[in-house]
């Protein structure tokens, strides 16, 4: 994708924002009717603004940082210690209608962390194998994030460089 053409269609999810944002603010008409048009047209602006990221992906780039000088080893340690304290507060406020302010603390604490770890270049085989069991471990069999392949594209960068014959075809 060049960038005229990601160019042309951030104009044209631009365009498709604001004609919904228009239609949410006018007084013609109850929202419910049009509900789901605009929710379709909203699906098709996050389209375009996906293929948008992609294009940018591909020509920029990403450069990790560093987790110096904390390995993702020793993230994920904190991370696991993290989650564990979610586990027993949640369990200890089982039934209650709102969660305390100290478990949505937690939470994002653990996001934060999550969110290094995937950032992560590996250092060892260490680093490594914490990185790709932090992916297994958060998503549970069933949760998807977009910091797990960052996770294990770092893994295969690393294993791909110190192997330095190991040749992945895209």
């Amino acid at each position: 994708m060049t960038v005229s053409s990601m160019l042309a269609k951030a104009y044209r999810a631009n365009n498709i924002l604001i004609t919904c944002g228009l239609s949410l603010e006018s007084d013609t008409g109850s929202f419910e009717a049009h509900a789901p048009s605009i929710a379709d047209t909203l699906k098709s602006a996050t389209d375009i603004v996906g293929e948008i990221i992609d294009g940018l992906d591909t020509l920029v780039p990403a450069k990790r940082p560093s987790c110096e000088p904390h390995g993702p080893a020793m993230l994920f340690d904190r991370w696991k210690a993290l989650r564990a304290s979610q586990k027993a507060m949640a369990a200890s406020h089982l039934g209650s209608p709102d969660n305390p302010p100290e478990l949505d603390q937690l939470e994002s604490q653990s996001e934060a962390l999550s969110q290094q770890i995937a950032r992560c270049v590996p250092k060892t085989d260490t680093d490594a194998a914490a990185m790709l069991e932090w992916c297994i471990q958060d998503s549970n069999g069933s949760i998807l994030s977009d910091l797990y392949p960052q996770a294990q594209r770092a893994v295969i960068d690393y294993l791909t460089s110190k192997s330095g014959s190991l040749s992945l075809v895209a």
